[in-house]
């Protein structure tokens, strides 16, 4: 599925048309004959990967148990448990990047994902750089190297494409590094 096409065409849709929408994709989701398709590919040990909506992220978890409406994983990275709806699974290896959805403004949320690396010019006219551990409806939470955290618009963000971050003791330096550009118009 085209995610970055079908984002374009629902920001044409009126708020109704969403909410519409979203009862219908509801009723989907809880189809019984779906589930049962998608339960016949599980097997306990199994690796899948799952959406994590507030990363915006795939994450790689080993299934622990198959219930009757969820399914019980161990995330990889940290092993913490989790009982998932089998929606959230991406059996089929879907793209879900939407980094193309950065308009020629500003980077949006839904092209951030948590461990993205960016940057933002500070009130003083310093360019810092950090990570992204978190994405909160208005701002995303930044993370430098020296383990200060800074809560920064959507709007100030430009996405550093490639580069090493290193601490300088008085903020943060890039080394070799790419940029997307914002203003071209």
């Amino acid at each position: 599925m085209d995610y970055e096409k079908l984002s374009r065409e629902l920001k044409q849709a009126t708020l109704f048309d969403l909410w519409r929408l979203n009862s219908t994709i509801d009723l989907m989701l809880n189809d019984p004959q779906r589930i049962r398709q998608v339960k016949r590919q599980l097997k306990v040990g199994m690796t899948i990967s799952y959406f994590e909506d507030s990363e915006n992220r795939l994450v790689d978890a080993e299934i622990v148990a198959i219930r009757r409406t969820r399914v019980s994983v161990r995330n990889l990275h940290d092993l913490r448990k989790w009982d998932l709806p089998f929606s959230m699974l991406n059996l089929g290896d879907a793209s879900v990047d939407l980094s193309q959805l950065v308009d020629h403004k500003n980077v949006s949320r839904a092209s951030l994902k948590v461990g993205d690396q960016v940057g933002w010019t500070h009130n003083n006219g310093d360019e810092l750089y950090g990570v992204v551990i978190k994405l909160n409806p208005a701002r995303a939470v930044i993370k430098l190297s020296n383990n200060d955290t800074w809560r920064v618009s959507y709007a100030m963000l430009f996405a550093v494409l490639d580069g090493n971050l290193e601490n300088s003791g008085d903020g943060l330096l890039l080394d070799s590094v790419e940029f997307t550009l914002l203003d071209e118009e």
